[in-house]
């Protein structure tokens, strides 16, 4: 059994959860007045610390980042926004997996995000009946809740580890709120929808008719 930190862990069966606005980082400013912060990491935050890639400074304006972060957050509910189009900080931020400075009790980041996910995958074993076990953590972004931090966790799984064969990975996208002092929630778990096939061409369609006969 895994050890408990930051609190029991408990499922959460119900709860009622909307994303979070969208805000700006804040910093003081030369006048002494709150500003909107730039996001100061020079590097794209992904996985670890070899694997940072230079942030793309964009024309955008403060408001059209604002807008874009918005649309992103809202699209991908909090799982796959592109943090290298943005100079502001915002609440929305990604995980740094080789950042332990917001964790406790003598964990990693990276112990973290692999025991949420596994108890995320756990309930979801339990609510499917099936039996995937975690992979690996792909990347994660959160922003701060209360006396802790909402988790967009994207991870990989796979079903049957005993086949000699090669058994596919299935992506998952967990979302789980950390608490410093109270018991963790796991709120969803669930298969990452496959992106969306484009439309075919009914033109196209058409003119191949037209041939045939």
């Amino acid at each position: 059994m895994e050890k408990a930190t930051a609190g029991e862990e408990e499922f959460a069966e119900m709860i009622c959860y909307y994303l979070e606005d969208v805000s700006f980082g804040l910093e003081i400013g030369p006048e002494g007045h709150y500003v909107p912060a730039l996001s100061g990491h020079g590097t794209m935050i992904g996985s670890t610390s070899s694997e940072l890639q230079t942030y793309q400074t964009t024309p955008r304006t403060m408001d059209e980042e604002y807008d874009l972060m918005a649309k992103q957050v809202t699209e991908t509910q909090g799982f796959d926004m592109d943090f290298s189009q943005f100079r502001y900080d915002f609440n929305y931020r990604p995980v740094d997996f080789d950042d332990n400075s917001l964790v406790i009790d003598g964990e990693t980041m990276r112990d973290l995000l692999n025991r949420l996910s596994r108890k995320s995958l756990e309930q979801y074993n339990q609510d499917k009946e099936t039996k995937y076990e975690l992979v690996e953590v792909i990347k994660a972004n959160y922003h701060m809740a209360g006396a802790g931090m909402m988790f967009f966790i994207s991870f990989q799984a796979k079903q049957d580890f005993s086949s000699s064969g090669d058994v596919p990975k299935t992506t998952f996208q967990a979302k789980s709120h950390y608490s410093y002092f109270s018991p963790n929630k796991y709120i969803t778990c669930h298969l990452k929808a496959p992106p969306e096939k484009k439309g075919t061409n009914p033109f196209c369609c058409c003119f191949f008719l037209i041939l045939k006969f």
